[in-house]
C-alpha cells in the first residue's frame, strides 16, 4: 500500500513541476495536486498512525505511540513551513523537490518497511529483531498451518 501510494504521489508532482516550468495550464497542476492528495490519504496519511501500534508489545506500546504521534505532528508542521518557503522560492521547484522525494519513498519502503499483513500482533516484533538476536523466534508461514 505504501509503495503504491508512493508511485501514485510522485509522478503527479513531477508532472505538476514540468507543467509549471513549461507555463502550461494551471488546471493540470491543480488536478495533479488532487491526485497526489488522494494517494497520500490512501496510505501515507493513515498508515503511520497504525504501524507503530503493531510494532511494539503492550508494555511499550503507549510510550511508543506517544512518541510517534508527536513526531507525526512535528514533521507535518515542518513540512508545512518548508512548503511555504519553497512555494515562495519557486512553485515548480517545490513540486519537483517533493515529487522526487516521493519517488525515493519507494526505496525507503522496500528497504526499511516490513509487511505485517496476516501476522499476529505477537509475531510482529520478531520481524524487526536483528538476525543475531537470540529472542528471534521463527515465524509461522501459511504452509505451517
Amino acid at each position: 500500500q505504501l509503495l503504491g501510494a508512493s508511485f501514485f504521489m510522485g509522478p503527479p508532482l513531477l508532472i505538476a513541476a514540468f507543467t509549471h516550468f513549461a507555463n502550461g495550464p494551471g488546471n493540470i497542476t491543480a488536478i495533479m495536486v488532487f491526485i497526489f492528495s488522494f494517494g497520500f490519504q490512501a496510505a501515507w496519511g493513515i498508515i503511520p498512525w497504525f504501524y507503530p501500534a503493531e510494532l511494539f508489545q503492550m508494555k511499550e506500546r503507549e510510550r511508543a505511540l506517544s512518541v510517534s504521534t508527536f513526531c507525526g505532528f512535528l514533521f507535518n508542521l515542518l513540512v508545512g513551513m518548508v512548503t511555504k518557503a519553497l512555494f515562495t522560492w519557486s512553485q515548480g521547484g517545490m513540486f519537483l523537490i517533493f515529487g522526487l522525494l516521493n519517488i525515493t519513498n519507494c526505496i525507503f519502503v522496500t528497504v526499511c518497511m516490513r509487511e505485517t499483513k496476516g501476522k499476529a500482533l505477537e509475531e510482529i516484533p520478531a520481524l524487526f529483531d536483528g538476525p543475531g538476536d537470540s529472542k528471534t523466534a521463527p515465524l509461522k508461514t501459511a504452509s505451517d498451518n
